[in-house]
């Protein structure tokens, strides 16, 4: 295949169902190859959080379930299900998961 992976290509299947949460972790898989683009669902428990962090290009999180808080610019930015918000690459930002959360994220190079 190409530069996308771990997705079916034999039938649909809903963006949550890719990966499942375990108790007190977050679980991530990746769905891209590409060096210039990173595509990733993540699955959250309840409470858990990606640290302070900023990556190489602009990224997009879209909450596929649950609701999630970012830390960005000195304001927390609630996103609710179904919604996306775009920070810019170089961006100090962190996830706050509320209740058990899936996100997809995708990230593309300057």
């Amino acid at each position: 295949m190409g530069n996308l992976k771990n997705i079916p290509i034999d039938a649909g299947i809903e963006l949550a169902q890719l990966v499942n949460g375990k108790e007190n972790q977050v679980i991530s898989k990746a769905l891209s190859n590409s060096e210039c683009v990173q595509i990733t669902v993540l699955a959250f428990s309840n409470g858990e959080t990606i640290s302070m962090e900023s990556y190489f290009g602009d990224t997009c999180y879209y909450v596929i379930q649950n609701k999630m808080k970012i830390l960005y610019e000195k304001s927390e930015i609630l996103l609710c299900e179904g919604e996306v918000l775009m920070v810019p690459a170089g961006a100090l930002h962190g996830i706050y998961a509320e209740g058990d959360l899936k996100i997809l994220q995708i990230t593309i190079q300057q």
